[in-house]
C-alpha cells in the first residue's frame, strides 16, 4: 500500500527515439506541446485490456525548464477497496459503482534541456506506484506520440511524393546512480534467481508441452553484505553459466534512511527505512561488482498524499523538480 507521507522517485534518462530508424529526431518541447493540446481538448486517454485498463493524462504543467504530467490508472476489474476497523477488527467494502474502476496516479517529470549534446535525451523522474510500472508509462506516452506528433518526412532515396511518415517513441532508460558493491556495502543479500529463457525440449509424446523457462530460486543464509555478498553472487552467475542459465536476478534489502519518532513514554527511537531492490543482469557479465542500477531518492513529505491525487501535488512536485536540478548540475 501507498504511504501518504512519502514516494520513492526514479531516475531515467528519457529518450525520444524517432520511429522509424533512420527518421529524424523530434525536440521535446514540440511533442510536449502538443500532448498539452491533446489533454486540453480530453483526448489524452486511451484503453487497454479490452476496455478494462484506462490510462489518461489528468494533469499538465509547463514550469521554466521542466514539464509535469500526472498520469491516471482505472481498473474496473480491480478488487472492490476494504477498510479495517483497528479496534473491531469489522470490515467494510465500498463497492465501485457504473463505469468507476480503482484509480493510482503518478507524477512524471521531464527536464527541458537535452542531457549534454546528446540529442533527443532528457532527464526524467517517475513516481513509484504499485500497478503503474515504467513499461505502461511508456506505452501510453508512445500511443500519444503516435495520435498526436505524427509527421512526414523524405526518406533518402525514396520516391514518394507524399513522404514516409514518422513519429517519436517514449523510451526511459535508469539514469546510473552508484555500483551493486558500494549499494551492498550497507545492504543485506536476500535471495538469487537463475533463468533460463532458451527454448527447451518437448515433456510429453504427443509434443504439446514445450518448456518455455527454467527457474532457480536460491536462498540466501545469513544475509551477507559487502564483499562476501559479492563472491555469493559470482559463485551464483558461474552455475548459472555452466547450466545455460542466461539471466540472474539478486534480491537485497538496503537501509535508505533513518526515521527518527517518539515512543509512547516520549523516548526518542530510530527506525532504519528498508527499500528492497532487485537487480537483473546476464549471466555473462563479468564485471558483477560494477554494474550498475537506476537512481532513486527517498521524498519525505508534510502535506499527505493520496493513492489518488486529482491534480499535481505541489509539494512532490516542486522536491521532484529540485531532485532533477540537483541531477542536471
Amino acid at each position: 500500500m501507498q504511504s501518504s507521507e512519502r514516494r520513492w522517485a526514479y531516475f531515467y534518462d528519457f529518450n525520444l527515439k524517432p520511429h522509424p530508424e533512420g527518421a529524424p529526431f523530434f525536440e521535446l518541447d514540440e511533442v510536449l506541446s502538443k500532448v498539452e493540446q491533446t489533454w486540453r481538448n480530453g483526448q489524452a486517454v486511451h484503453k487497454y485490456r479490452n476496455k478494462e485498463l484506462t490510462i489518461r493524462v489528468k494533469d499538465f504543467k509547463k514550469v521554466k525548464d521542466y514539464a509535469l504530467l500526472l498520469i491516471h490508472v482505472s481498473d474496473i476489474k480491480a478488487t472492490d477497496p476494504a477498510f479495517s476497523n483497528v479496534a473491531t477488527g469489522e470490515v467494510r467494502v465500498e463497492a465501485k459503482k457504473v463505469d468507476e474502476g480503482i484509480g493510482a496516479a503518478c507524477h512524471v517529470i521531464f527536464s527541458r534541456k537535452t542531457i549534454g549534446n546528446k540529442k533527443g535525451w532528457y532527464l526524467s523522474i517517475i513516481e513509484e506506484v504499485v500497478g503503474i510500472p515504467k513499461s505502461t508509462i511508456e506505452q501510453f506516452l508512445t500511443y500519444l506520440f503516435r495520435e498526436s506528433c505524427s509527421t512526414n518526412y523524405k526518406k533518402e532515396g525514396s520516391k514518394s511524393k507524399t513522404g514516409n511518415i514518422c513519429r517519436p517513441l517514449a523510451v526511459f532508460n535508469g539514469h546510473a546512480s552508484s555500483t551493486l558493491k558500494e549499494s551492498l556495502s550497507h545492504s543485506s543479500l536476500q535471495g538469487i534467481t537463475l533463468l533460463n529463457h532458451n527454448e527447451g525440449g518437448f515433456i510429453d509424446d504427443n509434443q504439446e508441452l514445450k518448456m518455455s523457462e527454467q527457474v532457480i530460486r536460491l536462498s540466501v543464509i545469513g544475509a551477507p553484505s559487502g564483499n562476501q555478498a559479492i563472491d555469493l553472487i559470482k559463485k551464483a552467475a558461474s552455475f548459472g553459466k555452466k547450466s545455460n542459465y542466461d539471466e540472474v536476478r539478486v534480491q537485497y534489502v538496503e537501509v535508505v534512511a533513518e526515521e527518527k519518532r517518539l515512543d509512547r513514554k516520549g523516548k526518542a527511537t530510530v527506525r532504519s527505512v528498508k527499500k528492497q531492490r532487485t537487480l537483473p543482469f546476464s549471466a555473462k557479465e563479468a564485471d558483477v561488482a560494477n554494474l550498475l542500477f537506476t537512481k532513486s531518492e527517498l521524498i519525505e513529505l508534510k502535506q499527505e498524499i493520496g493513492q489518488c491525487e486529482d491534480t499535481i501535488h505541489s509539494e512532490l512536485a516542486n522536491k521532484m523538480k529540485s531532485l532533477l536540478a540537483k541531477a542536471i548540475k
